[in-house]
């Protein structure tokens, strides 16, 4: 008996994680609140200069194939190596970047 309430409980637990990464997504929130951990993968970005195929702001339109060429303490700086046009956003509208 405990056994299948055990699995209640995890399948329970997972539907809410599901749940809740569901409406991140859909709102366009960050998943990643952690600002340094977060703000060491843009630099660590930035120091391989290698383009990003897609960062995907909460406030604005999405980015593709730009490089980020600096990292503020709350802002980055997103280049687009073809163009050389450049955009700036706040860490915190960024919700995702990357292939991810």
């Amino acid at each position: 008996m405990a056994n299948s309430l055990e699995r209640a409980q995890l399948i329970k637990d997972s539907l809410a994680r599901t749940e809740e990464l569901f409406e991140s997504i859909t709102r366009r929130k960050p998943i990643l609140q952690e600002g340094h951990t977060f703000r060491q993968k843009l630099v660590n970005a930035q120091e391989s200069g290698q383009p990003i195929p897609l960062v995907i702001l909460s406030n604005g339109p999405d980015l593709t194939n730009v490089v980020i060429t600096e990292v503020g303490l709350d802002s980055v700086v997103f280049t687009d190596p073809l163009t050389n046009n450049t955009a700036i956003a706040n860490i915190q509208a960024i919700v995702r970047f990357g292939t991810l």
